[in-house]
């Protein structure tokens, strides 16, 4: 399967890995406006993480729908095969409006969890 790259994120203890070529803009929450959607989603509190101070603002191009999320930090590129990522089991269906799948190997230590490219609606999403 084609390798893909990845911009590897962090909230709190979750790691995650959102498609590059989705992305359009990162900075920082204070001077996030660049192409930055009218409403942009915190992941934070969806993670159960307190949303205490700045964060890292990424606007992101997914279909036809210009969205933004906010992180803590971003921690580089990576590319990681398609095939690297299990689809996420039953037993986490409510991270499934986010995620798609948990990386197989480490990342930096970590397993990210991918990113749903599908269009995502705030008001959709429940803390997890």
């Amino acid at each position: 399967m084609p390798d893909e790259r990845y911009l590897l994120c962090r909230v709190e203890r979750y790691a995650l890995a959102i498609g590059l070529d989705a992305v359009r803009h990162i900075a920082g929450t204070e001077t996030a406006t660049r192409d930055a959607a009218p409403s942009p989603i915190d992941l934070r509190p969806l993670l159960g993480v307190p949303a205490a101070g700045a964060g890292i603002a990424i606007a992101m191009r997914i279909g036809e729908t210009d969205v933004s999320l906010i992180v803590e930090a971003v921690a580089g590129i990576e590319t990681i095969a398609e095939g690297a990522f299990a689809p996420l089991p039953p037993v986490f269906e409510r991270a499934r409006f986010l995620f798609d799948g948990a990386c197989r190997r480490p990342v930096g230590g970590d397993y990210p969890l991918r990113l749903r490219l599908q269009p995502l609606v705030a008001p959709a999403f429940a803390p997890l």
